[in-house]
Protein backbone atom coordinates (compact mmCIF):
# COMPACT_ATOMS: atom_id res chain seq x y z
CA UNK A 1 0.00 0.00 0.00
CA UNK A 2 1.10 3.50 -0.97
CA UNK A 3 -0.11 6.24 2.02
CA UNK A 4 -0.54 9.58 0.52
CA UNK A 5 -1.65 13.09 2.48
CA UNK A 6 -1.67 16.53 0.84
CA UNK A 7 -0.99 19.91 2.23
CA UNK A 8 -2.59 23.48 0.94
CA UNK A 9 -1.42 26.88 2.19
CA UNK A 10 -4.10 27.23 4.55
CA UNK A 11 -3.25 23.98 6.05
CA UNK A 12 -6.18 21.75 5.48
CA UNK A 13 -5.00 18.30 4.41
CA UNK A 14 -6.44 15.32 3.16
CA UNK A 15 -5.20 11.46 3.25
CA UNK A 16 -5.45 8.49 1.42
CA UNK A 17 -3.98 5.11 1.23
CA UNK A 18 -3.63 3.64 -2.41
CA UNK A 19 -3.78 -0.47 -2.06
CA UNK A 20 -1.77 -2.13 -5.30
CA UNK A 21 -2.66 -6.02 -5.22
CA UNK A 22 -0.12 -7.95 -7.54
CA UNK A 23 -0.95 -11.00 -9.44
CA UNK A 24 1.35 -13.71 -9.55
CA UNK A 25 2.46 -14.66 -13.44
CA UNK A 26 3.93 -17.82 -14.17
CA UNK A 27 7.69 -17.34 -16.16
CA UNK A 28 7.51 -19.35 -19.35
CA UNK A 29 10.08 -21.67 -19.83
CA UNK A 30 13.36 -20.43 -22.14
CA UNK A 31 16.22 -21.94 -24.34
CA UNK A 32 19.22 -20.27 -23.19
CA UNK A 33 22.63 -20.22 -25.91
CA UNK A 34 25.52 -22.06 -24.13
CA UNK A 35 29.22 -20.76 -23.80
CA UNK A 36 29.86 -22.83 -27.39
CA UNK A 37 27.38 -20.57 -29.11
CA UNK A 38 30.31 -17.42 -30.67
CA UNK A 39 29.67 -13.72 -29.66
CA UNK A 40 31.03 -12.66 -32.75
CA UNK A 41 28.34 -14.52 -35.30
CA UNK A 42 25.69 -16.40 -33.52
CA UNK A 43 26.94 -19.93 -34.73
CA UNK A 44 28.38 -23.07 -32.98
CA UNK A 45 31.69 -23.36 -34.74
CA UNK A 46 32.25 -27.36 -35.40
CA UNK A 47 35.15 -29.23 -37.68
CA UNK A 48 33.87 -32.21 -40.09
CA UNK A 49 32.65 -35.20 -38.96
CA UNK A 50 32.70 -34.08 -34.91
CA UNK A 51 30.06 -35.06 -32.86
CA UNK A 52 27.95 -32.56 -30.67
CA UNK A 53 26.60 -33.29 -27.23
CA UNK A 54 23.93 -30.40 -26.21
CA UNK A 55 25.16 -30.25 -22.70
CA UNK A 56 28.67 -30.03 -23.38
CA UNK A 57 31.29 -32.38 -23.33
CA UNK A 58 34.95 -32.34 -22.57
CA UNK A 59 34.98 -35.55 -25.17
CA UNK A 60 32.68 -33.85 -27.12
CA UNK A 61 35.06 -32.50 -29.78
CA UNK A 62 37.99 -34.87 -30.31
CA UNK A 63 39.86 -31.91 -33.01
CA UNK A 64 39.24 -29.15 -30.30
CA UNK A 65 39.67 -31.51 -26.98
CA UNK A 66 35.69 -30.51 -25.95
CA UNK A 67 33.10 -27.90 -25.99
CA UNK A 68 31.23 -26.45 -23.47
CA UNK A 69 26.99 -25.93 -23.67
CA UNK A 70 25.41 -25.52 -27.08
CA UNK A 71 21.89 -25.00 -25.79
CA UNK A 72 19.95 -25.65 -22.15
CA UNK A 73 16.21 -25.00 -21.24
CA UNK A 74 15.76 -23.09 -18.42
CA UNK A 75 11.83 -24.16 -16.62
CA UNK A 76 11.69 -21.03 -15.08
CA UNK A 77 8.10 -20.77 -12.97
CA UNK A 78 6.50 -23.94 -15.38
CA UNK A 79 8.89 -27.03 -14.62
CA UNK A 80 6.05 -29.31 -13.67
CA UNK A 81 3.52 -28.82 -16.62
CA UNK A 82 3.24 -31.19 -19.41
CA UNK A 83 4.79 -30.43 -22.59
CA UNK A 84 6.85 -31.71 -25.78
CA UNK A 85 9.97 -31.12 -26.66
CA UNK A 86 10.53 -30.77 -30.85
CA UNK A 87 14.24 -30.95 -32.09
CA UNK A 88 14.69 -30.83 -35.44
CA UNK A 89 18.15 -30.41 -37.59
CA UNK A 90 18.72 -30.43 -41.74
CA UNK A 91 22.34 -31.56 -43.40
CA UNK A 92 22.78 -34.24 -40.28
CA UNK A 93 21.66 -37.63 -40.34
CA UNK A 94 20.26 -38.96 -36.89
CA UNK A 95 20.05 -37.58 -33.42
CA UNK A 96 21.37 -39.74 -30.56
CA UNK A 97 20.80 -39.20 -26.49
CA UNK A 98 23.32 -40.16 -24.91
CA UNK A 99 24.06 -43.48 -23.12
CA UNK A 100 20.24 -44.55 -24.09
CA UNK A 101 18.61 -42.20 -20.85
CA UNK A 102 15.37 -41.05 -21.77
CA UNK A 103 12.74 -43.24 -22.30
CA UNK A 104 9.56 -42.76 -24.24
CA UNK A 105 6.88 -44.60 -23.23
CA UNK A 106 9.50 -47.14 -21.99
CA UNK A 107 11.23 -47.55 -24.79
CA UNK A 108 14.88 -46.50 -24.96
CA UNK A 109 15.13 -43.02 -27.96
CA UNK A 110 17.85 -44.11 -29.52
CA UNK A 111 17.62 -42.20 -33.19
CA UNK A 112 15.83 -39.98 -35.40
CA UNK A 113 15.46 -37.35 -37.68
CA UNK A 114 13.22 -34.91 -35.79
CA UNK A 115 13.12 -35.89 -32.27
CA UNK A 116 9.70 -35.34 -29.98
CA UNK A 117 10.03 -35.92 -26.11
CA UNK A 118 7.45 -35.77 -23.94
CA UNK A 119 7.19 -35.13 -20.15
CA UNK A 120 7.45 -32.57 -17.74
CA UNK A 121 9.58 -28.93 -18.21
CA UNK A 122 11.73 -30.17 -15.88
CA UNK A 123 12.45 -33.34 -17.00
CA UNK A 124 13.02 -32.62 -20.75
CA UNK A 125 14.97 -29.57 -19.86
CA UNK A 126 17.81 -32.46 -18.06
CA UNK A 127 16.92 -34.55 -21.44
CA UNK A 128 17.92 -31.89 -23.88
CA UNK A 129 21.50 -31.93 -22.03
CA UNK A 130 22.34 -35.17 -22.91
CA UNK A 131 21.07 -34.95 -26.80
CA UNK A 132 23.85 -36.04 -28.75
CA UNK A 133 24.08 -35.02 -32.60
CA UNK A 134 25.75 -37.10 -35.08
CA UNK A 135 26.91 -35.51 -38.43
CA UNK A 136 26.29 -37.12 -41.74
CA UNK A 137 29.93 -38.09 -42.64
CA UNK A 138 32.51 -35.72 -44.45
CA UNK A 139 29.89 -33.21 -44.16
CA UNK A 140 30.63 -29.42 -43.80
CA UNK A 141 28.94 -26.31 -44.21
CA UNK A 142 26.22 -24.73 -42.38
CA UNK A 143 23.11 -25.77 -40.47
CA UNK A 144 20.30 -25.15 -38.63
CA UNK A 145 19.04 -26.43 -35.03
CA UNK A 146 15.85 -25.84 -33.87
CA UNK A 147 14.22 -26.48 -31.00
CA UNK A 148 10.45 -26.17 -30.40
CA UNK A 149 8.30 -26.71 -26.70
CA UNK A 150 4.74 -26.81 -26.75
CA UNK A 151 2.03 -27.48 -24.48
CA UNK A 152 -1.29 -28.61 -25.82
CA UNK A 153 0.35 -27.61 -28.65
CA UNK A 154 0.48 -24.09 -27.71
CA UNK A 155 4.58 -22.91 -27.80
CA UNK A 156 6.02 -22.20 -24.82
CA UNK A 157 9.25 -21.46 -26.55
CA UNK A 158 11.32 -21.76 -29.48
CA UNK A 159 14.60 -21.14 -30.69
CA UNK A 160 17.29 -21.87 -33.01
CA UNK A 161 20.88 -21.87 -33.39
CA UNK A 162 22.79 -21.94 -36.65
CA UNK A 163 26.12 -24.80 -36.75
CA UNK A 164 29.17 -23.60 -39.27
CA UNK A 165 30.71 -27.23 -39.90
CA UNK A 166 34.33 -26.51 -41.15
CA UNK A 167 35.51 -28.97 -43.86
CA UNK A 168 38.71 -31.19 -42.89
CA UNK A 169 41.10 -32.52 -45.51
CA UNK A 170 40.95 -36.47 -45.05
CA UNK A 171 44.02 -38.20 -45.77
CA UNK A 172 44.72 -40.68 -48.23
CA UNK A 173 44.03 -43.92 -48.04
CA UNK A 174 46.22 -47.14 -49.87
CA UNK A 175 44.45 -50.04 -50.88
CA UNK A 176 46.16 -53.50 -51.47
CA UNK A 177 49.78 -52.25 -49.79
CA UNK A 178 49.95 -55.43 -47.82
CA UNK A 179 51.46 -57.83 -46.15
CA UNK A 180 52.40 -60.22 -48.84
CA UNK A 181 53.56 -63.46 -48.70
CA UNK A 182 55.92 -64.76 -51.24
CA UNK A 183 58.71 -67.61 -51.79
CA UNK A 184 61.85 -66.80 -52.93
CA UNK A 185 62.88 -65.90 -56.65
CA UNK A 186 58.95 -65.93 -57.22
CA UNK A 187 57.34 -63.09 -59.16
CA UNK A 188 54.70 -60.90 -57.04
CA UNK A 189 52.45 -58.99 -58.96
CA UNK A 190 51.25 -56.26 -56.85
CA UNK A 191 47.78 -53.96 -57.65
CA UNK A 192 48.06 -51.47 -55.37
CA UNK A 193 45.84 -47.86 -55.66
CA UNK A 194 45.50 -44.78 -53.82
CA UNK A 195 41.98 -43.51 -53.25
CA UNK A 196 41.65 -39.90 -51.71
CA UNK A 197 38.31 -39.03 -50.52
CA UNK A 198 38.93 -35.04 -50.77
CA UNK A 199 40.69 -34.85 -53.89
CA UNK A 200 39.79 -37.08 -57.14
CA UNK A 201 42.19 -36.01 -59.32
CA UNK A 202 45.01 -35.45 -56.76
CA UNK A 203 48.27 -35.94 -58.03
CA UNK A 204 50.71 -38.31 -55.98
CA UNK A 205 54.52 -40.03 -56.01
Amino acid sequence: SIDMRVVDEAGASAEATAIIELEEVADAPQFLAGEAVSALDGAVHAREDEVMRLGGSSHGWPATGGHGEVVSLVPNDLGSVDAVLSISIDHFTAFLLRNDTWLEHGVAVLQSDELRLSGTVQSLSAALADITLIPSQDWHGHARLRLNLTEDNIELAATTIELAIEGVQDAPVLIGAGPYEVEEDTYLPLAISLVDPDYDHAEAP
